[in-house]
């Protein structure tokens, strides 16, 4: 910044305003004298610096780096009779907590982008986002800042740094070493996705975007499968991509806390979430429809003002299962990109993968999100596999929890009505067995929409009386009609109704229930009791499953009764002389 041997000569301290104009002419100054590198903007300090582009600072830094510059500085008084040459000397600055304290508050004031002179009032505030111009220049071009230039996405042209373009991402290599090629990289994802190139086309679309700064898309990806299928490489290859003070890794409990457990998103590119589970997380739902929305967000940060705006960081999750949510909105689920891992590497995993790839094919890699970007940029959406839009609808199914339970547990009759009250005891008890949140008594009346459901909620009585709620249009099962729900089939199912027909193969559990089923049971609670399952949590499950292997001919069942088939007897038959064979 300023010489310990040569003391700067700044306006007096009582100037504040003309101290912090000095501030940003001289010390906070990029080198053309004229563009300041420090600004405040969104409720937070920016610096800029040629190896990391804006990067958010907390005040406290800040006064320090003042206190440093003041201490090494000087001011002039006004002249008075008898200094020489009619020039009053040069009198230390002398800095305190309180002389800076004041001087970064009349730098708030004047190194603002976030608001600017208007025709027709004094001030107008402006949203600054990632990827714009300070200045105003380049609209509707896309740069990226890497460590020796500033690259055009689109044209691939490149010029010298310049803190006027406002992005929080300098990515962590020099365009001088971007050369194709990323052999390891499409090699694993080959094996990963089997081979599915619409899934491996939507990666690369997805990189594109994330490396672009764009969030107009309004997307987040979600990534799915078994365990060891890759997805926490692709997650770490991605946030190496970005750089690490780019990419920040949090848990889904951020999401439903809000407010400062969200700070370490801020000024972030990527922002990536493991081993999700948000289905029991209405607050999730909210802040992840916000933050795709680019709507404003308010996160709290210690010892600072908090910051109201949008978030410019993608949001990135993975999990082993597809996305469920407890919300009746189809909302959240179009505004995830969903991929599919399909193989495991459980047992042979190559420990030194990731760190190979990392060594050698970033830039390969970077130059193979670009192509995806060009793509993604001439198609104006990004590429939807089969496999994404399956998922998607059957997500979309589950994550409706009143919808499931009214498919399951009611009668549809348009001339039916039952009370809100027993309603939602019943559908509480549904969401408790199906390990689902429940919510309040009010919320559920409110997710109640006749646009979405067969069936509506209002008050029924006269005016003047308590008029209870109703909900209409439906009527709850009596125990009879929900087990003949679970599996509506006729005793003696078709031939076809075997293993042979494609059917997933029987696991020991299903074995554990056809055992369980030697002797003729009347329900799914006596089945449980034959398991030693706990009747009270697992009877509904147990409801479901009787109904799967009797639409598999291995049960029958009526109102009264649930048995084996003969294929079941056969299938039962089989297995025990397979595992008298194998002790042998």
């Amino acid at each position: 910044m300023v010489s310990r041997q040569e003391k700067v000569v700044t306006p007096a301290p009582g100037n504040e305003l003309a101290v912090a104009r000095w501030l940003l002419e001289h010390p906070f100054s990029f080198s053309d004298g004229k563009t300041p590198i420090l600004t405040y903007a969104g409720g937070q300090w920016l610096l800029w610096d040629r190896t990391t582009a804006w990067r958010p600072i907390k005040e406290d830094q800040l006064e320090d780096m003042i206190m440093r510059i003041l201490d090494n500085a000087a001011y002039r008084t006004a002249p008075k009779e008898g200094d020489e040459e009619g020039v009053a000397p040069l009198k230390n600055w002398a800095p305190t907590s309180r002389k800076v304290s004041s001087i970064v508050k009349a730098l708030r004031a004047v190194a603002r982008t976030d608001m600017t002179e208007g025709d027709d009032s004094p001030f107008v505030t402006r949203s600054m986002v990632a990827g714009d111009w300070i200045d105003g220049s380049h609209t509707g071009e896309s740069w990226v800042h890497l460590q020796d230039v500033l690259l055009n996405l689109r044209t691939r042209k490149i010029q010298p740094h310049t803190p006027k373009l406002f992005t929080y991402t300098a990515l962590p290599f020099h365009w001088g070493d971007v050369t194709e090629g990323c052999p390891l990289w499409l090699q694993m994802l080959e094996q990963n996705f089997a081979g599915e190139q619409d899934q491996i086309s939507l990666l690369q679309e997805w990189c594109g975007y994330v490396i672009s700064g764009r969030t107009d898309l309004q997307k987040a990806m979600w990534v799915w499968g078994p365990m060891r299928s890759g997805k926490g490489t692709i997650i770490r290859i991605l946030s190496a991509l970005m750089g690490e003070e780019n990419t920040a890794g949090m848990s889904s409990d951020a999401l439903s806390a809000g407010g400062s457990a969200l700070a370490p998103a801020l000024g972030k590119t990527l922002v990536t979430f493991s081993d999700v589970r948000l289905q029991n997380s209405p607050k999730s739902v909210e802040r992840i429809l916000t933050w795709t929305d680019e709507d404003a967000m308010s996160v709290s940060i210690k010892y600072s003002d908090d910051f109201t705006g949008q978030m410019p960081g993608r949001l990135m999750f993975a999990s082993n299962v597809t996305p469920r949510f407890p919300d009746s909105s189809p909302a959240i689920m179009h505004r995830l990109l969903i991929l599919t891992t399909r193989v495991s590497n459980l047992g042979k995993e190559q420990s030194d993968l990731t760190s190979r790839i990392l060594r050698s094919e970033l830039p390969g890699i970077f130059a193979w999100a670009l192509d995806g970007l060009d793509r993604l940029e001439k198609n104006g959406k990004f590429t939807e596999p089969e496999s994404s839009l399956e998922v998607r609808e059957d997500a979309l199914e589950a994550s409706s929890a009143l919808l499931q339970f009214v498919q399951e547990c009611c009668v549809l009759d348009p001339d039916a009505k039952v009370s809100l009250r027993e309603f939602f005891d019943s559908y509480k008890d549904w969401c408790k067995e199906t390990e689902t949140f429940a919510g309040s008594q009010g919320a559920l009346r409110e997710k109640i929409d006749p646009s979405s459901l067969p069936i509506t909620a209002r008050r029924i009585g006269e005016r003047g009386t308590s008029r209870p709620w109703h909900v209409i249009g439906c009527r709850l099962m009596t125990s009879a009609e929900l087990m003949a729900h679970v599996a509506p089939i006729p005793a003696d199912p078709p031939a076809s109704s075997t293993d042979d027909s494609g059917d997933a193969p029987l696991d020991d559990y299903d074995m554990a229930i056809l055992r369980a089923c030697e002797t003729v049971r009347t329900d799914a609670g006596e089945i449980c009791a034959a398991m030693e399952l706990d009747e009270t949590q697992h009877t509904r499950t147990m409801m479901k499953d009787v109904g799967r292997l009797a639409r598999r001919g291995l049960l029958t069942q009526s109102s009264t009764r649930i048995e084996l088939s003969d294929l079941g007897l056969k299938t039962i038959h089989t297995a025990t002389q397979l595992d008298l064979e194998g002790a042998v």
